[in-house]
């Protein structure tokens, strides 16, 4: 598989800065539990300010583990995971650290087994385990100084490096197996904007409103003569005010795109609104 089509994601133990992560991040993994086996249990809220798509880690105890670890880690992830409005066929990953696994790896993996085998009876989301290449995880912790451009058979994903870009480590991953999270867009969205997002969507209706303005000042002088456009205009230009408050109003929160499209498609009409989205959107993909 060419290394353009593996995509980047990271996994961070608290939310990171979104801004200093790279463009090119698709996924940000989050820990949902083990209360007491992990620093900190991510929040609904802060699931949902994530940067693109977001899916759920659950880190059992690492001490000597066994198939009864691996069941109930999976009951207390069902449970978790519930609560965090997370899309049906996406993976829930399971933990199992280098310690863990060099304690007992015959538990381990029969940890990791049971883990996968109770989601899979449960029918909602995708146990995959993440652990050493020995560990017979899908998610492979093999740290190298070069981005991997192809993953080995039966791999998911790999974990390469490591406390970057404020503090996440970076994975490639096979995008299918985010299908269900990259293709699903709920009530929150799946998309936000980020300060340096914002500034530049600042920037392009400061240059509407620029343009507009100068029709306004010739419509008014009757250089273009049509006495019936300066107020359409002019309404046009209040719109656009209020958009562009909003947008700095937000400071460096992030802002759903889904929400922003309808709110712009309402004030400036679905053309205009289409076309300022589109920018947005391939500027983002760059």
């Amino acid at each position: 598989m060419a290394g353009d089509q593996l995509i980047n994601v990271v996994d961070a133990a608290t939310p990171p800065d979104y801004a200093r992560l790279p463009r090119s991040v698709k996924v940000v993994l989050g820990y949902v539990g083990q209360y007491g086996c992990t620093p900190h249990v991510w929040s609904t809220d802060e699931a949902r300010r994530r940067m693109g798509a977001w899916a759920p880690i659950w880190v059992p105890p690492q001490r000597r583990m066994t198939a009864e670890t691996g069941k109930r880690a999976a009951q207390a992830a069902l449970h978790a995971v519930a609560q965090y409005d997370y899309p049906h066929g996406g993976p829930v990953f399971f933990d199992i650290e280098r310690h863990g696994y060099d304690a007992d790896p015959a538990g381990a993996r029969a940890a990791l087994s049971a883990f996968r085998a109770l989601l899979a009876q449960d029918g909602r989301w995708r146990g995959i385990g993440y652990g050493p290449v020995e560990s017979g995880a899908r998610w492979v912790a093999k740290w190298v100084t070069v981005r991997p451009d192809s993953l080995p058979a039966g791999w998911a994903g790999q974990q390469w490096h490591g406390a970057t870009h404020g503090g996440v480590d970076l994975s490639v991953f096979r995008p299918a197996v985010f299908h269900a999270i990259l293709n699903h867009n709920n009530e929150d969205g799946a998309s936000v904007l980020d300060k340096d997002d914002k500034q530049w969507l600042v920037k392009q209706l400061g240059t509407l409103q620029h343009n507009l303005g100068g029709r306004v000042d010739a419509l008014r002088t009757g250089t273009l003569g049509h006495d019936s456009y300066p107020a359409n205009l002019r309404d046009m230009l209040a719109k656009l005010d209020d958009i562009d408050a909003q947008l700095k109003g937000d400071g460096g929160a992030v802002i759903n795109i889904d929400a922003l499209a309808t709110s712009l498609a309402g004030k400036l009409g679905p053309d205009l609104a289409g076309q300022l989205v589109a920018a947005l959107a391939a500027k983002l993909s760059a």
